[in-house]
């Protein structure tokens, strides 16, 4: 298990989450020079492997791209910057009506 912590993605509240990640590498004996571009596995030399690379690449791989602090997070308003969470701005019902870019073709229908 590894805990990631960031902001949510729509309100921009602390989110934190676990998770669970399953490492299966493969490992060959060598020196790191000796690996080309197309072999996908990881080289060791002597009695000693290093593990970080292959946990780094694995624990990148599993970050989720957004992080939301719930599934229905409605997020802040681009207007005001209310949080909708808590209750609604007034400000999308106010300005949907006079600053939408296709009001005019609106009128010419």
């Amino acid at each position: 298990l590894a805990a990631v912590t960031g902001e949510c993605a729509r309100c921009l509240k602390p989110v934190s989450c676990e998770l669970d990640i399953h490492i299966d590498e493969l490992y060959r004996s060598g020196a790191a020079e000796e690996t080309s571009e197309t072999e996908d596995c990881y080289r060791f030399a002597g009695w000693s492997v290093d593990l970080l690379p292959a946990l780094r690449d694995n624990l990148v791989l599993a970050i989720p791209l957004r992080l939301y602090c719930r599934e229905d997070c409605r997020g802040i308003c681009a207007t005001c910057g209310a949080d909708l969470n808590e209750k609604p701005c007034g400000c999308a019902t106010a300005g949907d009506k006079a600053n939408t870019p296709f009001s005019k073709l609106k009128e010419l229908l």
